[in-house]
């Protein structure tokens, strides 16, 4: 159990966490040093209005932030970067391109086979994806539970709280008490930055315009979308002044196409965040075969997100020889033990495994997981269930032939506000963002120890993430996060 004592008027923390939090951050440590010294700060009403919803989205939030210094998120940024150009990898060195054998594997017709294979050709499209990838800080660094790459990101607003969780009083004492600079964040810039240089690259700009389209059914808040506009066109200012461009919320099937070109009535569009892939040979598709138009990520997004790529991955750490030495070791540092959930056999640690005796027999250390599901749906943590739920879930999946079977990552905890007041020690998945070549910083999630899957579906709050920059006031000799080798106890 956490070295950790919760009484009515004071958190008392154990050697143990201690170093722990220090590891992660010193930051973070002289904040819950900060907290346990004001006994008011347990209670959710000391942070006033935090929780109010502000109409950008309904999840809750985590009162508490967890703040870092820069050195913190390098790791992070290395390894979220590296598992996505693997990821970027496995449709061409796996099934080396051939629509017929991406159909047949991804389960898609045809005609999205060759739609894909022809936009992976491009040598410069993988280059401009964006996604986010899902990673678990456990006792040996990083490791990747999922990659989405795909238009519906959720979670990158998290940065339009930056303001609001600084403002916070309890937060505001403490960034002056430390003399600390909360560093300005914000997913949203970083994905601006993004659009607006692809755009550029591909000279997509028409007529003095570089408009976005956001494809989605869900209503989008006028609120949001001005935010999204407001960082969009300031990026435009910076990078090529003299070019205006709008940023538009609508279905594909309002779009009409016209030499090639997309529309949104008289509004050529030339960008396009596809939150929904509606029409396979539409007019986003058009625009993009023709040159003239971009999607984020248009039919990649379902060759790309489908978990079963860090199966195909994982199994070439121990094996294979489609990855050089180097890259077989980012993969065996950046992606836990996973496999295609067969009636087959399978490598772990040099033995060879018969998968249905092996996953039945080690329950508690697995997770199940179906191929392209979004939010931990279907997700299944063997130690969160009974013996009878797991042997049913198993048959089931193995009945689907589709679904992947993964070492359970053990979250290193830290502590954060209980929802009733005072601290528990949360469970946390760092969502960190990859805009092409870019990393765009993290969302946070985060659940009590021991609650299960931590995703919002299940009641896990977002946690806003404070960089900021140290001052002598806090010490130097307390350990950092570094970068470290996924050192698994099965290999």
């Amino acid at each position: 159990m956490p070295d950790v004592q919760l009484q009515s008027r004071e958190l008392h923390l154990g050697a143990e966490e201690r170093a722990r939090h220090a590891a992660l951050s010193p930051v973070q440590l002289a904040w819950l040093d900060f907290v346990a010294a004001r006994p008011a700060a347990g209670a959710p009403a000391a942070f006033t209005d935090f929780g109010t919803a502000i109409a950008l989205e309904a999840e809750k939030y985590q009162s508490w932030p967890l703040f870092l210094n820069p050195r913190a998120l390098e790791s992070m940024a290395h390894v979220a970067l590296a598992t996505m150009r693997l990821i970027e990898t496995v449709p061409q060195r796996v099934f080396d391109g051939d629509p017929q054998r991406l159909a047949e594997f991804y389960g898609f017709s045809e005609l999205v086979g060759r739609q894909a294979a022809r936009l992976l050709a491009d040598p410069t499209c993988l280059d401009h994806l964006i996604g986010r990838g899902d990673f678990i800080r456990g006792p040996h660094g990083f490791a990747c539970c999922e990659f989405n790459i795909a238009g519906n990101l959720g979670g990158w607003q998290v940065g339009l709280w930056h303001e609001r969780v600084c403002a916070q009083p309890l937060v505001a004492e403490f960034l002056a008490t430390e003399r600390l600079r909360a560093l300005p964040f914000n997913p949203a810039d970083a994905f601006a930055e993004h659009l607006v240089e692809v755009g550029l690259a591909r000279g997509l700009a028409d007529g003095g315009e570089l408009n976005l389209a956001v494809l989605t059914f869900q209503p989008v808040p006028e609120l949001l979308r001005q935010a999204v506009e407001s960082r969009y066109r300031a990026c435009l200012e910076r990078r090529a002044p003299g070019l205006t461009g709008r940023v538009v919320v609508c279905t594909e099937r309002q779009l009409t196409s016209e030499g090639g070109r997309a529309r949104l009535g008289d509004v050529p569009v030339q960008l396009f965040v596809d939150q929904n892939v509606e029409i396979l040979d539409g007019p986003v598709f058009r625009a993009q075969a023709a040159g003239l138009g971009f999607a984020f990520n248009g039919v990649l997004t379902l060759p790309l997100t489908d978990k079963r790529n860090l199966a195909l991955l994982s199994e070439q750490a121990e094996s294979g020889d489609l990855y050089d030495a180097a890259e077989r070791a980012e993969i065996a540092r950046s992606i836990p033990w996973t496999r295609l959930l067969v009636d087959g056999f399978a490598d772990r640690a040099g033995e060879r495994l018969y998968l249905p005796d092996f996953v039945r027999a080690e329950r508690e250390r697995l997770v199940i997981k179906p191929p392209a599901e979004f939010g931990g749906r279907g997700v299944c943590l063997g130690a969160a269930v009974a013996p009878a739920e797991w042997e049913a879930r198993v048959d089931a999946a193995l009945a689907d032939g589709s679904w992947v079977v993964q070492e359970l990552v053990p979250s290193e905890s830290c502590l954060f506000q209980a929802p009733a007041g005072g601290a528990v020690p949360h469970d946390l998945v760092w969502g960190a963002f990859v805009f092409g070549r870019r990393f765009g910083s993290c969302l946070l999630r985060g659940a009590p120890s021991g609650t299960g899957a931590v995703n919002v579906s299940r009641g896990a709050c977002r946690i806003v993430l404070l960089e900021v920059e140290e001052d002598a006031t806090v010490s130097s000799t307390e350990p950092s996060c570094h970068e470290e080798t996924w050192a698994s106890p099965w290999r």
